[in-house]
């Protein structure tokens, strides 16, 4: 298998979010087996909060969290990554309203981890 550069699935600078609202308006979904990589930060001075990935594969969703459940601090850059498939549609939520100072999700596909 070839290396393939990640593709830019989603991205957010500087922006308001309300509690348990999705992120994105629409869900991303990859278009093979692969996986996310996100590197979220939360704006300086802003509240601190637990990111939860919504997973959907079209009859139930999860919305497991990041970070073991601990509340990601401002200011701080942080990267987790998962494994999925073109049957799930993945958005996020925080769980408290804050400001995202920079979200990126990236989909890694074959020999790109």
């Amino acid at each position: 298998m070839s290396n393939r550069p990640p593709i830019v699935r989603g991205e957010v600078f500087d922006t308001a979010v309300l509690a348990n609202t999705d992120v994105f308006a629409a869900d991303i979904t990859p278009a093979r087996p692969s996986a996310f990589r996100i590197t979220v930060s939360i704006k300086a001075g802003a509240a601190d909060s637990i990111l939860n990935v919504q997973l959907n594969d079209g009859s139930s969703s999860v919305g497991p969290d990041l970070n073991a459940g601990t509340a990601l601090g401002n200011g701080t850059l942080s990267t987790f990554a998962f494994g999925t498939h073109p049957g799930v549609a993945v958005n996020f939520q925080f769980e408290t309203g804050t400001t995202i100072g920079y979200l990126l999700v990236e989909e890694i596909q074959a020999g790109g981890l």
